[in-house]
Formats: C-alpha cells, structure tokens, sequence
C-alpha cells in the first residue's frame, strides 16, 4: 500500500510538472540529450557493429555487418600475440575463412553446425583449450565428430573474436569472398603463418598448418609463394623432428603432439599435390619417407592414416621414391600389413597404393583381395542403420545445458563406417587409374566426319571402318585388365553406382551433422562412374555379355535419373553418367550383343534437352547410336521421339556450337537412309534443317575466336556435311 502510494505521489507530481511546463533553459539541455542516444548508437554501428548490451552478456548482435580494414588488421595482429590462445584462435578462425573462401561451409566441410562453428570462433581462451579447426583440411582425417557447446557468459567473455567472425563464419561472411582474400593477402598473412609453423607450442603449430592447407585450397598462388619461401624445407625438417619425437614417445598419449604430425604430413601431402616442384624436393632431400613409414605400426589410426596419405601422394609416378623408402619391389613384403584385418580399411587401402606405385603391376594379385572386401560393405545402407543411435546422442547433447567445452565422439561404429567410406572412394581412383594404365585398345570408334569427295572415297572410308571394328573385337586384355574382369570387378564397381539418395537426404535433413558423411557416399557413386567409364576404355567389346552390359547400363540409368530429380537437380551427377552411358553405348555395339543392349530413349532424350553442356553433348551422340538399333530403326514412335529431340537441340539459339554439332551428326546417322523417309516428311526433317542453315553458320562465324580450334573444326566439318545432307535427300525424293 505504501509504494501504490509513493507511486501514486510521484504521478501527480509529473503530471503537474508537464502542466507548468519546463523552462527554456532545460528545453536547450534536453535537446543534445535526445540527440545524443541516436548518435552514439550510430557510432557504436560504424565502429563495429558491437550493439551488445555489456551488462546482459546473453544478448546476441542485432546486426551483421562486413569486416572492415580494422577486422583485418586486428586478425593479422593477433596472429603475433603473446597470448598463446590468441594467436591460436586467430589461426582458427582464418581456417574457418579459408573453408568458406574454398566453396565449403565449415559445416559442409568439417561435419560441424552453425552453433558448432560458433563455438570455435567464440571459445574462452582463458579457460578452454580450442577445437580442431572445422575443415577437413584443418585436422587429420577421420577424426569423431566434435561437439562443443558453450555457455552465452563465455560466448559473450572473448566479445572482439566473436565479432571478428560474425558468430563463427569466418571473416567471408556478410563480404565480398576475393574481397576478403584479397585483404588478408595483401597484409602477408602467409608469411605470418608460415612464421607460426616454428611457434613453441604445439597447438598453434596445428592451428596455423589447418589455416595454411585451406589457404592453398582456395589460392593455388600462394602454393608457389610458399614454394619460394623455402616451405618444402621448412617441413621437412618439422616432419623429421615429430617422427623423432614419436619414435622415442610412441607410448605416449600426447594426442596433441600426434595431432601436430598428422596435420604436417596432410599439408606436405597436399603441397606435393599441387606442385611437382615440391615432390621433387620432397624427394631428393633426406630419408624422411623412410622413417615415417616404420612409424606407421607406432602411431594412433588417424596419424597412421595421414603418413600413409603422405607417402602414396608423394610415390605416385615418382621412380626414386621406392629406393627412398629402402623397401623391397618385392609385394610379398606388404602382406602382412595390407592383409591385418585390425588396420582401419582406409589405411589398408592407402599401403596398397603404395605397394602398387613401389612395385607395379605386380602387386596387383596381392591388392585385389583388400580390394573385393572393401568393395563388398553396403555404406549407404549402413549409415541409414546407424541413425537411431546417432540421433540418440545429439539428442543428449542439446538436452544438456552444464556441458562447457565438452567434446562427444560418435560411436565407434560411425568411425569404421567413416574410413569403409573413404577407402572405398581412394580405392576407385587406384582401379580407374589401373585401367587407364592397361588401355588395350580405342574401343570407341568415333565419328568420321573428315571431309570427303565422291562415292569412292565414301565406301573408302566405310572400309576403313569397319576394319577398325573388327580389330577391336578381336583384341585382347592387358593381363591387370584380364585379372580385374576374372575376380569379378566389373560388376562389384556397377554396385557401387545405386545409392538410396532419397532416403540419405531424409536422414540428412534430420541429422545435419552427417553432411559431410553423405557427401562421402556421393563422392564413391562418382568415383564409380570414372571407374566405370575406363575400365569400358581398357576392355575391347568382345569381353562384355550381355548381362555386364545390362547390368552397367541400368546402374549408369539409374544415376542419371537421381540427376535429372526436379527438386534436387545435380549436374556433375548427370555429366559423369551421361559420359560413361555414352562410352558404354558406343563399345556394346562394336559388335552388336545377343541379344542388343536395349537402352531407355525417354531418358536419353531427356539427357540430350538438359541444361549440361556435357550431358546435352552426351545424350544428343547416345541418340544418334541409338536410333540407330533395329528396336529403334523399325518403329516410327521412337524414331520420331528420337529426330524430334535432335531437331530440338540443333535449332536451340541458346545451345553452344558442340551440341548442335553432335545432334547434327546424329541426324545424319540415323535419318540417311530412305528406309526413313516416312518419319523425315512427318518431322519435316529437310525443311527444318534449311531453316536453321543460315543461323548455324552465323552462329559458327561468331564463335570461331571464342571456341577451341579442334571443337571448330569439329563443328565446321557438321556444317559442310550438313549442306551434303540435305543434297542427298533432295536426290532421294527425285
């Protein structure tokens, strides 16, 4: 009742005082009082955006803003602090950066959310160690999946790095990405990290060689900067000095230290990718190579892993890399090791690669038995297994609210799924690069279309073709090729081409955490399309049946309508399908099978219209072969269905000059012969083609500069055969 009362009183005593008004001198002091708030607020905003209510740490920014000079001086300045833990999340945070600049959300990269990501940016460096940094670039492979939760008082306690990153999406977000690359390059931010690969602790080594492998990632520039600042050597002797470490401390568990050797030997590995310059450096310098090897059976899975990656990248097409390793080109040596079924997949995969760059073909017997049995695990439908208990512990994560800086590892089974993935991913490069090493012949007879002079020189050329076709199918496999196609290979890598992406994108959307682990399965169905596509290359048409041949077309069918699914649409998908559906169409026909490969003209006609120029390329050269097929040939459905979706392509003003050249070529192929007249009149196939006569050759004269000069040659030589054409088929109606 007493404060009602004091309430009460004061009320009256403001309503009296709006009565009597206020006099001139406060009016002149209450204005710059009003004036002031909107004003400091303002220049709050433009020096930072920092709208934070200090005494209410919880409150989030209210505004996004892009980094300024300040944001990226004070980035570089931190990244020489004394503070261990500033120059560490300095290093960090140019990781997440990188990540972004690369194309890849930390998320998407690194199997981490947006809170996740948060958390690494905004992590209190007075009391929590870091995160790995959120790529996988950044950490060695294969690592769990870290979830790190803070609470908003410790968020809000390290304020100026988590304004810096724009609530942990690195300095890219809200700016211009070569914008922001541009303003870290200029202010020699590799130069400063380069400094840190000599920092006294072990964490910011790692931090800053996270940060260095997504710089390269995203400016293959600065590779050649490194280069010539004496990088290679740098790392060399940084990866001689761990391997000496963990020789002597391989019993220890000083996860950081072994962290700080996985991350060196990823980075060199990556180096050495990108530059032959840095093998050969890498190469001719010291023993190295030698003493990671032995270090292999000391070392935690994931370090093991990273060395083994090392190694296989640095051996590839370099002879002098088998006497540095002082091994034996003997493959009985590797058996043991390749053989250990105690050894992650992944790393068992990655020393057959090295058994095979050391010791050639030879080694491919003792490699193909790692190869079935890693080829045999069903992935997708593994990880779909594995949903209710991942589901389960990330529900056990957002239910808990003390977790400070807790990191929650995935079960063990996620981890073996995890390498079973990857290895199967490495080990369809090795077979496809196997296939194109044993190429037995040019299976794929292409099209003829050199400019020819009269009927002699034409049945000169159908000889000659034909001829071709018959060497073909008589030659004979490479020996690898012959193995490859006994064990069974064939069909084992067409498996691998049908995944359920309808049910992993459901689980995706409930477990957004599993990006990356879906994008790994992706990744194997495209690996299996370049298998695919040159292991048709390595074997002439005489070995396929008619069931391989089947059996492929439907797997390579089957990707290419995941492809084309109107709410989740993916080009390299349709590109790679449509290319091996191409080279498998071409060589199941040389000869013909017995019965015919039968391929779907829906879905070709389909492939031909879609927006890829690749796969439109593609599917306009399967028409041309397919309506060519007595199935085709004696119907005047699909004959129409296929001349309708060629005349489409050719007379698209929007379609460049490779595509309305194959889907010429293509026309001429099938609708040559009067047998088609019928179908030609009810297309009006001539009269169309006259019409788009004067703008094929308009379109050609404006791209002659712009177009490589074989893809123009190619489609000059459509245009002449073109005028041809349609000579004949006015002498057929004569």
């Amino acid at each position: 009742q007493q404060q009602q009362q004091q309430q009460q009183q004061q009320q009256q005593q403001q309503q009296q005082q709006q009565q009597r008004g206020t006099s001139a001198g406060e009016q002149e002091a209450a204005t710059p009082q009003a004036e002031a708030a909107p004003q400091a607020q303002a220049r709050q905003r433009k020096a930072g955006g920092r709208g934070r209510n200090k005494n209410n740490k919880s409150a989030a920014p209210t505004t996004e803003r892009a980094p300024n000079d300040a944001d990226f001086d004070r980035v570089i300045e931190l990244l020489g602090a004394a503070e261990v833990k500033e120059r560490e999340t300095a290093c960090n945070l140019l990781a997440c950066t990188f990540a972004e600049e690369a194309g890849a959300t930390p998320a998407s990269a690194g199997g981490l959310d947006d809170a996740e990501c948060a958390a690494l940016a905004t992590h209190n460096p007075e009391q929590n160690p870091p995160p790995p940094p959120p790529s996988p670039a950044c950490s060695p492979p294969l690592l769990a999946v870290h979830k790190d939760k803070l609470e908003e008082e410790e968020a809000a306690a390290h304020e100026d790095t988590c304004e810096l990153s724009s609530e942990g999406q690195g300095l890219g977000h809200g700016a211009s990405k070569p914008a922001v690359m541009e303003a870290l390059l200029s202010r020699g931010v590799t130069a400063k990290l380069l400094a840190l690969l000599s920092d006294a602790e072990p964490s910011v080594r790692v931090a800053a060689l996270g940060a260095m492998r997504n710089l390269c990632l995203e400016a293959e520039g600065e590779v050649f900067t490194l280069l010539k600042s004496g990088v290679v050597n740098v790392m060399l002797d940084f990866i001689k000095a761990e391997c000496t470490w963990a020789n002597m401390h391989a019993a220890q568990q000083d996860d950081e230290r072994w962290n700080l050797l996985a991350n060196a030997a990823l980075f060199v590995a990556q180096l050495c990718e990108m530059s032959e310059e840095a093998t050969a450096s890498f190469i001719g310098t010291s023993d190295v190579l030698a003493t990671a090897l032995q270090l292999i059976p000391k070392c935690p899975p994931e370090v093991a892993i990273a060395i083994a990656q090392l190694i296989l990248t640095v051996s590839d097409d370099n002879a002098g890399c088998a006497a540095q390793l002082h091994v034996p080109q003997d493959p009985a040596v590797w058996n043991d090791p390749i053989s250990n079924k105690e050894l992650p997949v992944l790393l068992r995969v990655l020393l057959c690669g090295i058994m095979l760059n050391t010791c050639g073909d030879a080694a491919v017997p003792a490699a193909l038995p790692v190869f079935a049995e890693v080829l045999d695990i069903d992935c997708p439908r593994e990880l779909l297994a594995l949903q209710p208990s991942l589901t389960e512990a990330l529900s056990e994560l957002t239910e808990s609210t003390a977790m400070v800086h807790r990191q929650i590892g995935v079960p063990q089974e996620m981890q073996k799924w995890k390498y079973a993935a990857d290895a199967q991913a490495l080990l369809l490069e090795q077979l496809a690069n196997l296939c194109s090493e044993n190429v037995a012949c040019d299976a794929t007879a292409g099209d003829m279309t050199d400019e020819k002079e009269g009927d002699e020189e034409e049945e000169e050329r159908e000889a000659q073709e034909q001829e071709m076709e018959a060497d073909d199918g008589a030659a004979t496999c490479s020996p690898t090729v012959a193995l490859l196609t006994e064990s069974g290979f064939f069909q084992k890598v067409t498996c691998k081409l049908v995944v359920p992406l309808d049910e992993l994108d459901e689980m995706r959307d409930a477990l957004r955490v599993l990006t990356p682990h879906i994008e790994a399965i992706r990744r194997v169905q495209m690996r299996a399309l370049a298998c695919c596509s040159n292991m048709l290359m390595a074997m002439p048409a005489h070995c396929f049946t008619p069931d391989v041949a089947r059996q492929m077309w439907e797997a390579m069918a089957f990707c290419a309508n995941q492809a084309l699914r109107e709410y989740a649409p993916d080009t390299q998908l349709l590109d790679a399908a449509a290319a091996a559906m191409w080279n498998l169409l071409r060589i199941a026909v040389v000869p013909a099978l017995s019965p015919p490969l039968v391929p779907d003209v829906d879905l070709v006609c389909k492939i031909a219209r879609s927006e890829s120029e690749d796969a439109s390329v593609a599917g306009c050269g399967m028409l041309g072969i397919a309506g060519q097929l007595p199935y085709v040939a004696t119907s005047q459905a699909l004959l129409q269905m296929v001349g309708e979706a060629l005349l489409q392509r050719a007379a698209d003003a929007a379609a460049s000059c490779e595509i309305v050249a194959e889907a010429l070529n293509s026309i001429f192929d099938v609708f040559a012969e009067a047998d088609h007249n019928d179908v030609v009149t009810a297309l009006r196939l001539c009269d169309r083609l006259h019409e788009l006569t004067p703008l094929w050759r308009r379109k050609l004269h404006l791209s002659k500069k712009k177009v490589d000069p074989v893809v123009f040659q190619h489609c000059d030589e459509a245009r002449i055969n073109l005028a041809r054409f349609l000579k004949y088929k006015a002498k057929q109606h004569m």
